[in-house]
């Protein structure tokens, strides 16, 4: 069993065991491994699934009902392993619904799949997501002024529509945050959310020196676009809509980072 949680490492071992040998991989919230991903990587490279936890009562239980009945995108570290691994031995997507004592696939499932980049020990970013008829809604949670998310396509096509809101609380929002950014493939979009200027769009610049100050953490080539996105921040909400055409250029994965310009 591979303890530090690593498909990829513990595929390096495949020949050195026998072939009625199980490889097993471990989910805990030590080993900062994202459920979301090492899961279905595990079911597809044949590889067992293991994981524990600390009681979270007194009584030296873990209450799953709470835990199953919240998207798996709203929970963080061992909550979310529990709720992806209960998915996973059920047969069921990380997207499968807690419906009356057990997990139902949605008639409409996301076509994507959201992560946050780990935040060490303290406090995780997570979303709820919502989708109707081509729309969808991504409300972080997030305590910081600062982080970054991914969405990985899952079906053929993006939505029609993608909107990102950022709160700490429903009607607080983070109000360091002065900056949006987003990332597809070679391409990159810059959204200043304090309207001091127009959202640009342009080709990310490999070789740019990023201050290490500076939360957004990719900068564009000279050559830059405007580019109409639609955003607002207020006192209860930040919110960005992803441009159509970065949608309708159908890439693989998309990510977004908010936070600060460097001083």
């Amino acid at each position: 069993m591979n303890e530090a949680g690593s498909v990829e490492a513990i595929q390096r071992a495949r020949e050195m065991v026998g072939e009625h040998t199980r490889l097993i991989t471990c989910l805990a919230v030590w080993n900062g491994m994202d459920a979301s991903t090492t899961v279905p990587e595990a079911i597809e490279a044949g590889v067992g699934l293991y994981g524990f936890t600390t009681p979270l009562t007194r009584e030296g239980i873990v209450p799953l009902e709470p835990i199953f009945s919240q998207q798996v995108t709203e929970l963080s570290d061992d909550k979310k392993n529990i709720a992806v691994l209960a998915r996973a031995y059920r047969g069921k997507s990380e997207q499968a619904l807690w419906q009356e004592g057990k997990f139902i696939e949605p008639d409409n499932p996301s076509p994507f799949r959201l992560t946050f980049q780990r935040r060490g020990r303290g406090w995780q970013d997570t979303a709820r997501v919502q989708l109707d008829q081509g729309v969808a809604e991504i409300t972080v949670k997030t305590p910081y002024g600062r982080g970054s998310g991914h969405l990985t396509k899952l079906g053929e096509n993006w939505p029609k529509s993608i909107e990102i809101q950022l709160e700490k609380k429903p009607g607080v929002v983070p109000k360091e945050t002065t900056l949006f950014g987003l990332t597809a493939g070679t391409v990159g979009v810059i959204v200043p959310l304090d309207g001091s200027a127009p959202a640009v769009v342009g080709e990310i610049d490999p070789k740019a020196r990023i201050d290490r100050r500076a939360h957004i953490r990719f900068a564009l080539k000279s050559e830059t676009k405007e580019i109409q996105v639609s955003a607002d921040k207020n006192d209860e909400r930040i919110r960005v809509t992803l441009p159509a055409k970065l949608l309708q250029a159908n890439p693989n994965a998309i990510a977004f980072q908010w936070g600060q310009a460097a001083k």
